[in-house]
């Protein structure tokens, strides 16, 4: 906030003005994610909450994704002002040679009392190919063309799931994933 000035910084009022642009903060997500059989989707552990070393509370069904299928007592981030999710950025390593390909999703939780509704953001979906090295790091980088609004109080989480089903455990390791904000 510049306040260096009766006039600069201040509205007519002469409340402080936030008028150096950052009104955009991060979420942070890291660890390493143990991707589960088939295509089955993989978060957060639900019983070590957010600080667990490893991403790997698997649920849904094993012949295909259920992203928005989270355990009664899954984990999430709670947003702490109004705000729009305008992009995300994930880099990791692979363990496996055989893990060749990833799929990145946004979950939204809205809370109404006990009730939780949870929502992908299809615009957020970000997805790799190809991926055949352990030594290489990867990145997917997903700007969203429209910006998903939250409200304060929501969850926000990330999931990860194999694109083609694999009959074994696939591991990234170093997964970094950043979400970026921008408050309205």
């Amino acid at each position: 906030m510049n306040i260096s000035g009766d006039n600069i910084g201040f509205n007519q009022f002469k409340d402080p003005v936030d008028d150096i642009g950052d009104d955009i903060f991060t979420l942070k997500f890291s660890g390493r994610v143990a991707l589960d059989y088939g295509k089955r989707a993989t978060t957060i552990n639900y019983y070590n909450g957010n600080g667990y070393y490893e991403i790997n509370t698997s649920y849904g069904s094993y012949s295909g994704n259920d992203q928005a299928n989270l355990l009664f007592n899954q984990a999430d981030v709670i947003i702490p002002t109004g705000c729009e999710l305008i992009a995300w950025d994930a880099q990791w390593v692979n363990e496996y040679v055989g893990q060749t390909d990833l799929r990145i999703d946004v979950l939204r939780l809205e809370f109404s009392g006990l009730t939780r509704t949870i929502s992908i953001i299809p615009s957020a979906i970000g997805t790799i190919t190809g991926m055949n090295n352990i030594t290489v790091p990867y990145q997917i980088s997903k700007t969203l063309s429209t910006p998903q609004p939250f409200n304060k109080g929501d969850g926000v989480i990330p999931v990860f799931s194999n694109i083609t089903s694999k009959s074994f455990q696939g591991d990234l390791k170093g997964m970094n994933l950043v979400m970026k904000f921008k408050r309205v």
